[in-house]
């Protein structure tokens, strides 16, 4: 049996926790994002699914682009935020399972014969990495799929961000 988290440890996470309306001014550097991105991705998920996807967002150009699917009283928050973190999820992350969860053989035959099953994992387990990773303030007012996928698109165009990924079409899930 694992040991049981200490006082101090159960307070900072749970009791005293609190999400915070402002930043300070500081650089985040990469390795900062690595490291958080490396806590995040291993929490707990059904079937170790783990269908987060993330894109980080610096520049002023590619903020002010998000800032047109937020909430109007995050807007300010985002601008002044050194990074911000645009959580999704995987629709076919169950193609991932081999690796991810082993112990679960041909588990995605589950996902692939019921659409309905796989999103809603995909969603749930999506959210739940993401609360492992930021403060709850920060909610989406209006994102869809074009706007995601465009927002996407332009973040790779003007900051160079890597393309690692690609947008499954809706006739391909």
């Amino acid at each position: 049996m694992k040991e049981q988290i200490n006082e101090h440890a159960l307070a900072q996470l749970f009791t005293e926790a609190r999400s915070y309306p402002a930043w300070q001014q500081r650089h985040v550097t990469d390795d900062l994002l690595h490291t958080v991105y490396n806590l995040a991705k291993w929490g707990p998920t059904s079937m170790n699914c783990q269908p987060m996807r993330l894109v980080f967002v610096r520049s002023e150009e590619a903020k002010e682009k998000l800032v047109t699917a937020l909430a109007a009283g995050n807007v300010d928050k985002v601008r002044a935020a050194p990074v911000t973190a645009i959580i999704g999820y995987d629709m076919a992350f169950y193609e991932q399972l081999a690796t991810q969860a082993p112990h679960s053989a041909n588990a995605d035959k589950m996902f692939i014969k019921n659409s309905e099953f796989a999103d809603s994992t995909a969603f749930r387990n999506g959210s739940l990495q993401g609360a492992y990773l930021l403060p709850p303030d920060l909610f989406v007012h209006r994102l869809d799929r074009e706007l995601l996928e465009k927002m996407v698109a332009d973040l790779i165009a003007s900051d160079g961000l890597e393309e690692r990924w690609e947008v499954a079409q809706e006739d391909e899930l």
